[in-house]
């Protein structure tokens, strides 16, 4: 009887350290997937300021362009 006993405390905190090992990974698991998804939308909202940055520089420079185009236009038929 004593027997049975000490083998059912055995496995009662067997079970329990399982159970806790189970909680310890979730809480791993569940604060690692907050981090990645965090670190994931950080580098979403960067990469869309970035892609906005340059698109305005690349009109800025269009139109520099543009500009620079009229006005040798312009030189050259001042010059004819």
């Amino acid at each position: 009887m004593d027997i049975n006993f000490k083998i059912q405390i055995s496995i009662a905190s067997l079970t329990s350290s399982v159970e806790l090992f189970q909680d310890i990974l979730f809480l791993v698991i569940f604060f690692t997937t907050i981090l990645l998804i965090t670190l994931i939308a950080i580098d979403i909202f960067k990469t869309i300021s970035t892609i906005k940055k340059f698109k305005t520089n690349f009109k800025e420079q269009f139109d520099e362009l543009i500009k620079f185009i009229t006005n040798s236009e312009n030189i050259d038929n001042k010059e004819k």
